[in-house]
């Protein structure tokens, strides 16, 4: 069984990773070889040169980090080739 509370931070999460690819180019120009966490479908950005400081960030601003896309934004674009 789904707990609610999981249920919604999940829905938060999809949100949040949907505003994240959707910006992605936008945060390169930003932010380049950053890490970054999306919070509110894009309302809070927060970012940090390392994840433990952004962890930090996120923490104090009272976010949940469970529920923000977090991703390092690097200046140069890859491909995975499978």
């Amino acid at each position: 069984m789904v707990e609610k509370s999981d249920l919604k931070r999940l829905n938060q999460y999809t949100e949040n990773i949907k505003w994240l690819l959707e910006n992605t180019e936008n945060l390169r120009q930003k932010l380049p070889d950053r890490y970054v966490a999306v919070c509110e479908a894009g309302k809070r950005v927060l970012d940090a040169p390392s994840l433990d400081e952004l962890l930090g960030k996120v923490q104090m601003s009272g976010g949940d980090p469970e529920a923000c896309a977090i991703d390092f934004i690097s200046r140069e674009v890859y491909s995975l080739v499978v």
